[in-house]
C-alpha cells in the first residue's frame, strides 16, 4: 500500500510536488505519467526515501521509507531505471548475490529466475542478457524477497 498525504516538496523557491492525497490499496496498482520534469522522478525519490518531503507523509505498507529504511527494504522492492546488475556476473550469481544479502536461501536465485523467464540463461553474464533480459533479470531482483509492495520504473522497457 502507497500513501502520500498533504504531500510537498520545494527546492529553493521552486515547489517540486504538492499532492494532497494519492493511494493506492493492497491488490491494486497505479501508474504515475508524465513528461520529463514533470515531478515524478522527486515523487520516486519520496516514495523510496531517497529524500525527505519538505511537508506532509509517505507510507509505503505503513512504514516511512526515509525514516524507517530497514522495514521500507524488508517490504518493498524497487526497480530503478537502471538497472543495478553486475555485468560480469552471470545471471544467477547477481541473484545468488542479493539472496546472500538478504539471507536468502540461494535456491530463491533460481525459483526467480524461472519465474521471470530467465531460467535456461542463469549461466549467462548479464552484460551477454539482452536488454529486455537484463531489464527481466532487474525485475526479479525486485521481488526476490517476496515484498508486499513494488515500485516499478518503466517496467514495460
Amino acid at each position: 500500500m502507497f500513501h502520500l498525504r498533504d504531500l510537498r516538496k520545494v527546492s529553493g523557491q521552486d515547489t517540486l510536488v504538492d499532492i494532497e492525497s494519492f493511494s493506492v490499496a493492497g491488490g491494486q496498482s497505479a501508474a504515475l505519467v508524465g513528461a520529463p520534469g514533470s515531478g515524478i522522478e522527486v515523487i520516486l525519490d519520496l516514495i523510496v526515501g531517497r529524500t525527505q518531503p519538505t511537508l506532509g507523509e509517505v507510507r509505503v505498507g505503513g512504514v516511512d521509507p526515509f525514516d524507517d529504511r530497514a522495514a521500507f527494504a524488508d517490504s518493498a522492492g524497487v526497480l530503478f531505471m537502471e538497472d543495478g546488475l553486475y555485468k560480469s556476473f552471470s545471471a544467477e550469481e547477481n541473484l545468488a548475490f542479493y539472496c546472500r544479502l538478504r539471507g536468502l536461501p540461494v535456491e530463491r536465485a533460481r525459483q526467480v529466475l524461472a519465474l521471470v523467464g530467465l531460467g535456461d540463461q542463469a549461466k549467462t553474464r548479464a552484460g551477454l542478457l539482452s536488454p529486455g533480459g537484463q531489464r527481466r533479470l532487474a525485475l526479479g531482483r525486485a521481488f526476490l524477497h517476496s515484498p508486499s509492495n513494488l515500485a516499478l520504473v518503466e517496467p514495460f522497457l
